[in-house]
């Protein structure tokens, strides 16, 4: 089996929303993961800023190709929403691409593997509800906004879950002895 594994991480600059971590602590923790795990990064793929469409960002477009040509088994990603904030790109990327190629993937915050049924059930759910922004998730007829209370609802269980997963990450390296000040987390 190929222990290569391909890394990608990107943060949208234009969308107005307010992501942390920035790329390089995402690159951080998911090398130290790697390092830790004797995983062979095969290539780091980074689309810092570009907002385009999840499968027409630069170096999304250059994984998609290695991952076809059997270059890796797994791409690590530091969190869902750091692949798209559309809730149907993410599952198109996840469960019909990369699983079309036998690739696997791997989120160090929501601790999911498309490997198994049980990851994939959680990443449609991490998909749906956390990894994007509900507002971009549609029904097969015309676009239709959701109720303001809806959209502040996800807000207020978003911000919750963003003060919670990084305590739930420092565990971890606390854990494994790791420094943790680097990543500020």
């Amino acid at each position: 089996m190929n222990k290569k594994v391909a890394v990608y991480g990107w943060i949208s600059t234009e969308t107005g929303f307010d992501i942390k971590p920035g790329i390089k602590v995402q690159l951080g923790i998911i090398r130290d993961y790697c390092r830790n795990h004797n995983l062979e990064i095969y290539d780091e793929y980074v689309d810092e800023g570009a907002d385009l469409d999840l499968f027409s960002r630069p170096s999304m477009s250059r994984l998609l190709a290695d991952a076809e040509a059997g270059k890796f088994s797994r791409v690590i990603v530091y969190r869902t929403d750091m692949i798209s904030h559309n809730s149907r790109a993410l599952i198109q990327f996840g469960l019909e691409t990369l699983v079309k190629y036998g690739v696997g993937l791997k989120s160090l915050m929501e601790l999911y593997e498309l490997n198994t049924m049980a990851g994939q059930m959680m990443f449609v759910t991490v998909a749906t509800l956390v990894g994007g922004d509900p507002r971009q998730v549609q029904s097969d007829g015309p676009w239709e906004p959701l109720p303001d209370e809806v959209v502040l609802e996800f807000e207020k269980i978003q911000s919750e879950l963003d003060a919670i997963l990084p305590m739930a990450q420092l565990s971890q390296y606390v854990e494994t002895g790791q420094d943790t000040e680097k990543y500020g987390v």
